[in-house]
């Protein structure tokens, strides 16, 4: 006895094409995503990527296909796809030591507005708000162009510190319209170019001590690349995820006060701080490694830098916390946000991470922060240290559930850090 005796089929003859379980409207835009033949000619290969491309558009809840012979030696390509609702509504919580609790809505729709396209609205109401708005349309279904048109808004109160001292806050208000062009390759990467306009607000919280009140609009034109293969967003046990961001920032428009002790004291101009364009840049990597059935081996490294020596007045970098949750955020385990604040930071943390059974992991990582690299004329608070947590996690059916116990080198004792749920953006 001898396995596949018959010769394998390397590309078949397709006479005719059928889709089961879509209206007319709905086969009429999958057979633009998947039919793709040559000649009249389809490889297993080629049948293959293109249903999988169809499915990561996650418009289809599940594609099938089979060929089946006819009688004058080509194949029916039959099609069986169960497709997604195209209007979704979203409720969830979010809980963190830092934004506090949020009730989370999002509604998402395909091919509403125009074809081959995606809309959503998501919204966090709480303690910090948090508003986003994209609309995402591809450039002709099956090919890798798209173009992202997204409008963002995020309230925070962020703690402002002197010698890791909590001497206040400011209500941070942001706001953003962004639009991008930009290329996938292979569902996993991609890049593009983009141009967005960003507002800034401070509103000082202070009793006492030096403080400003201010705000500034400005435009930055950037580049960017993305890179993902992880098997699953959360606590993946192997992969790389990765992103960078280099722009231009030009027609910054600041108004500033400076206050003392409740005084006002002067304002930007004339108080002979230089601001003008700048570089800037921002990268992020994660890389988790398999080390047996239940241990992991998680590294990341992220940084962020204007590269000039004058001011960006107020679009400086924010380090500290467990878990991306403000712009302009540089995650270090150890610190709490905003304890560490510069124009330029840097960060390297790495450690192991155990699932002792189904859903529950214990990580420990540790980490070296450096700070104020890039030189200012106005003077530069250079700093560096270390910083570690112990994090027990659990992925509930809603979202991940983390309590985390963290320190620094700056001496402050340690600190607890709790997360519930996903963010917004």
């Amino acid at each position: 006895f001898r396995r596949d005796r018959l010769p394998r089929v390397e590309a078949y003859r397709v006479g005719d094409v059928q889709v089961i379980g879509l209206d007319s409207v709905g086969t009429e835009s999958f057979l633009r995503q998947v039919v793709d033949t040559e000649g009249g000619m389809a490889t297993r290969k080629r049948l293959e990527n293109n249903t999988r491309d169809a499915f990561a558009t996650r418009m289809y809840k599940s594609i099938t296909y089979d060929m089946v012979p006819a009688d004058d030696s080509t194949f029916n390509l039959v099609y069986k796809a169960r497709p997604e609702t195209p209007t979704m509504v979203k409720a969830g919580i979010n809980e963190n030591s830092f934004t506090g609790f949020g009730v989370q809505l999002n509604l998402t729709t395909r091919n509403t507005l125009t074809p081959a396209s995606r809309s959503m609205v998501s919204l966090q109401v709480g303690e910090n708000f948090r508003g986003l708005a994209e609309h995402l349309q591809f450039l002709g279904y099956r090919k890798p162009w798209s173009f992202r048109l997204q409008g963002y808004a995020e309230h925070q109160e962020v703690p402002a510190f002197s010698e890791f001292r909590r001497t206040g806050a400011y209500r941070s208000r942001y706001y953003t319209v962004d639009a991008r062009v930009q290329r996938s390759s292979k569902r996993r990467s991609g890049g593009g170019f983009g141009f967005q306009w960003e507002k800034l607000r401070s509103i000082p919280r202070f009793e006492s001590g030096a403080y400003l009140d201010g705000s500034n609009r400005f435009f930055q034109a950037y580049g960017f690349w993305r890179f993902n293969n992880l098997a699953r967003p959360q606590y993946a046990e192997r992969g790389l995820k990765a992103e960078a961001k280099l722009g231009y920032v030009f027609a910054l428009n600041p108004s500033v006060k400076f206050y003392q002790d409740g005084r006002p004291t002067g304002e930007l101009e004339g108080s002979g701080i230089p601001y003008g364009d700048y570089l800037r840049f921002e990268g992020q990597a994660r890389h988790t490694s398999k080390l047996n059935e239940k241990w992991q081996w998680v590294s990341s490294a992220q940084a962020g830098a204007n590269f000039s020596d004058r001011s960006s007045i107020l679009n400086i970098f924010i380090a500290g916390g467990m878990n991306p949750t403000l712009r302009n955020q540089v995650v270090f385990a150890g610190l709490r946000e905003g304890e560490v604040v510069s124009e330029s930071i840097a960060v390297i943390q790495t450690g192991p991470r155990f699932n002792p059974f189904g859903n529950l992991y214990i990580g420990l990582q540790g980490g070296v922060l450096t700070s104020g690299f890039v030189e200012k004329s106005i003077g530069t608070d250079r700093r560096t240290l270390a910083g570690g947590a112990l994090t027990l996690a659990y992925m509930t059916p809603i979202g991940p559930a983390e309590i985390s116990v963290m320190g620094s080198t700056a001496g402050s004792g340690p600190r607890v850090y709790v997360k519930f749920g996903f963010p917004v953006r």
